[in-house]
């Protein structure tokens, strides 16, 4: 089955009822992971609505007003998706109990959403689900497996649409503000030390959004091994690198060529449109639709790359992340080159090391020992972990003497891998 924005896989014919929650356990690290997403989802918006009340009362209306767009629009546009995937949801299986609310519940989430808390609403529900998955004796384990599947997945997909759509652009917003402004060491400004504040909220946001996503992906689908706590890890590492020097670099590119800056976002843009057009993808039910998300995809491989057809990645990898170091690096070069005033642009060197370094940081630290130790189907950690344990496994054990002293690396590698 697809449940319409990442594919799920339910099995149709008959079988066990506790055939696929056996073999992809809802464990405590996974609650650990949602609450994790939940808290740093509630602390950026919180801290973006803060900044935005600081510009108000300092009187920096234009400032407040980019602030505020940036907030509400993507959160809007998630509001809109939420609704709809509810709605779809009910007209497609009007006789689950497990997707059926009362009045009282549709007011709630309705308050919710409003809230602009979409994705929160949609991460309890599968917290939700997975408590009683974990606990359930009667009820069909095979039901709530499936009802956490498609809750995870849309609060993934949803935290994927504002870590682009509102983390970013308001990351590269804050660094704009604070480059421009110029920090004044002088004199104590309360305002500033949100604004940085909230760069790090939206920068951990945003490789939060893209490790649970692809983790999220990889438990809803049934033929994909399910990632490690580890690797989880490893993909928040690799992108908080990644997003760093990207933005960095776009954000001080823009602070000294106000104009050319969305010239050249906006030419790498129409560059992975027309990529993605090639992919040939097949994720919507018509071809105007396909357009449509086509064109949403371009839209977010000017911050990140997400692999929308299930095809090797290896060179897909090799052309996108080489365009993406050398715009990189053309554009923090020409940003160093031409602010030349030592004094009042200190960071030069740190910003220029922190766009290259930060960018193999993320490739050789994190990425690439992600897919060499600890990739679902191909890491070798994994392989002689799952190895390992299908031997333990098979093995009668006569007795349990002399284990105590490897019964804690046992559950710490139990935990991670």
């Amino acid at each position: 089955m697809h449940s319409g924005r990442l594919s799920v896989y339910i099995p149709e014919e008959e079988v066990e009822v506790d055939a696929i929650p056996n073999r992809r356990p809802y464990r405590l690290r996974d609650m650990l992971l949602t609450m994790w997403a939940i808290g740093t989802y509630i602390f950026d918006y919180v801290m973006d609505w803060v900044v935005a009340a600081g510009f108000y009362r300092d009187g920096d209306y234009n400032w407040f007003g980019l602030t505020v767009a940036f907030i509400v629009v993507p959160h809007l546009t998630m509001m809109c998706f939420s609704l709809a995937w509810y709605l779809q949801d009910r007209k497609h299986h009007p006789s689950d109990q497990l997707q059926s609310f009362n009045s009282k519940q549709w007011l709630i989430r309705m308050v919710v959403l409003v809230l602009q808390l979409a994705p929160v609403l949609r991460y309890v529900d599968s917290l939700r689900y997975g408590y009683r998955f974990r606990n359930s004796k009667r009820l069909s384990r095979l039901d709530l497996y499936e009802s956490l599947c498609f809750e995870n997945a849309d609060a993934a997909m949803l935290r994927l649409f504002e870590a682009f759509m509102e983390a970013a652009p308001q990351l590269v917003l804050q660094i704009y503000i604070l480059a421009v402004k110029r920090i004044n060491y002088d004199k104590f400004d309360f305002l500033q030390v949100l604004q940085i504040v909230s760069i790090f909220t939206s920068w951990i946001s945003l490789a939060t959004a893209m490790a649970t996503f692809h983790r999220a992906q990889r438990f809803s689908q049934h033929a994909k091994g399910s990632m490690s706590f580890a690797g989880t890890l490893m993909q928040f590492g690799w992108h908080l690198f990644i997003f760093e020097s990207r933005v960095i670099a776009i954000a001080l590119f823009t602070v000294r060529f106000p104009l050319w800056g969305p010239v050249v976002c906006t030419v790498h843009v129409l560059l992975m449109i027309v990529w993605v057009f090639t992919m040939r993808t097949e994720f919507c039910p018509n071809r105007w639709l396909e357009y449509l998300y086509n064109v949403a995809v371009g839209c977010l491989y000017l911050f990140a790359f997400l692999n929308v057809k299930d095809t090797p990645t290896r060179w897909k990898y090799l052309f996108y992340y080489g365009v993406y170091y050398a715009e990189n690096v053309i554009l923090i070069t020409l940003w160093y080159t031409f602010t030349q005033d030592e004094e009042e642009h200190w960071f030069r060197k740190p910003a220029l090391g922190a766009v290259v370094g930060g960018f193999w940081i993320g490739i050789f630290v994190f990425m690439i020992p992600y897919y060499m130790f600890l990739h679902p189907d191909k890491g070798l950690w994994i392989r002689k972990r799952r190895y390992s344990t299908a031997v333990n496994q098979a093995a009668v054990s006569g007795s349990n003497n002399n284990n105590s002293g490897s019964t804690w690396l046992k559950s710490f590698l139990d935990f991670c891998l």
